[in-house]
């Protein structure tokens, strides 16, 4: 796709497409748990963005018009559209890029707490110490300390302090892998925010959701965001962090089963 090969499994029964787009730091492997609760209501495609997991890597575009793209490419590829997109952190940005530019691909949008930081103020204490964070992360891989960098992203950027040490080995593998990958990410411009136009132009039905327990700043992204989406519902999903879909399957299918198919989501 788009000069490079992108690795994709589809699967499931259900009459209704939904493709599953992953952040930062991980691959298609951070569905395992949802994918078995999606498939016998919806077909699913699942795959692995531009250098991550199993997809080829080109190094020399890694925006996220580029990521909308690709996937943009996957879907005419297998003709599974107009889709319902769901998204989790950047995989969440990637999703709505690709509804804004080719609105035409796209059925409804579940996106899990989108990272546009950009959106927070600029002298907001908990922004500060993101933005903070994400610069000693970009620092860190720099040196070539990506153990350092994948630990400091969960705790002070994505999750909360203590969290690392929770993860299961395999997990921290894989962050430790792709510390690459996000730094080339962090580094393109217009990554932590959408024109706010577009964004009002947007027609297709879009599900906000964010964890209760999920870093105050990620609500506050949510709730301004909402504000530019015509079609939009926000939801809280209890006893649920950033990895939602991982740690609460089950609520996290329901959810997205119950936003596209029980309110019947036409095409757009």
């Amino acid at each position: 796709m788009n000069g490079t090969t992108l690795w994709a499994e589809r699967s499931g029964v259900g009459a209704d497409p939904a493709v599953l787009v992953h952040g930062s730091w991980v691959d298609h492997t951070t569905f395992d748990r949802l994918t078995p609760l999606l498939e016998p209501s919806l077909t699913v495609l699942r795959y692995d963005r531009r250098g991550h997991g199993r997809s080829g890597a080109d190094g020399a575009d890694y925006s996220l018009a580029r990521d909308a793209a690709d996937l943009a490419a996957l879907l005419e590829a297998t003709d599974l559209f107009p889709v319902h997109v769901v998204g989790h952190s950047l995989g969440a940005t990637v999703a709505l890029e690709l509804g804004l530019s080719r609105p035409e691909l796209v059925r409804s949008l579940v996106l899990h707490e989108p990272p546009l930081l950009d959106r927070l103020r600029e002298d907001d204490p908990e922004a500060l110490g993101i933005r903070a964070a994400a610069e000693e992360v970009a620092a860190q891989i720099a040196r070539g300390d990506e153990a350092g960098a994948a630990r400091t992203f969960v705790e002070r950027v994505a999750l909360v302090p203590s969290e690392w040490d929770r993860l299961s080995p395999s997990l921290r593998s894989l962050l430790v892998r792709h510390a690459g990958r996000w730094a080339a990410e962090y580094a393109s411009p217009g990554v932590f925010d959408l024109d706010r136009e577009r964004l009002r132009a947007f027609d297709p039905p879009v599900l906000l959701t964010v964890g209760a327990l999920s870093r105050p700043a990620y609500h506050r992204i949510a709730d301004d965001l909402a504000k530019d989406l015509p079609n939009v519902r926000r939801r809280d999903l209890p006893g649920a962090g950033h990895l939602a879909h991982a740690t609460q399957p089950a609520q996290f299918a329901a959810t997205v089963l119950g936003f596209a198919l029980e309110r019947n989501v036409p095409p757009s």
